[in-house]
């Protein structure tokens, strides 16, 4: 699922996710959240997942970083801001897949033409 399909376009080929920022995501200059949301079967409603993978920007962005939202709350991965070469993220967390607003992953990026590309990713409990 597109969260946002105003703001991003995405792109799944080949097992890499390719998120692009089509229209800047601010209204009256606050952030608009976007991301993607996967579908996860066979697990708990209420439990604990570990998320492993490799991440990039496509153009070259100060102070970007991975976020998530867990289904109870939204975290910044402040400790591995995103560049233009890949890096690998390992993340633990508790996640609520009772609640409406499903779980999902974006970035901070406000860039028209930004892409987050995601490959090698890992989702288990």
């Amino acid at each position: 699922i597109i969260y946002n399909d105003k703001y991003i376009n995405v792109d799944i080929e080949n097992k890499i996710i390719t998120i692009k920022i089509i229209k800047e995501p601010l209204i009256n200059d606050h952030f608009i959240s976007y991301g993607i949301h996967l579908y996860l079967y066979s697990l708990e409603r209420l439990c604990t997942i570990n998320l492993s993978f490799d991440i990039k920007l496509k153009l070259n962005e100060d102070n970007i970083y991975f976020r998530l939202y867990t289904g109870i709350k939204w975290i910044i991965y402040k400790d591995k801001p995103l560049t233009t070469n890949f890096t690998n993220l390992t993340i633990t967390e508790n996640f609520n897949f009772i609640d409406t607003s499903k779980w999902r992953m974006s970035i901070n990026s406000k860039i028209v033409g930004q892409e987050i590309i995601i490959k090698n990713l890992n989702i288990h409990n």
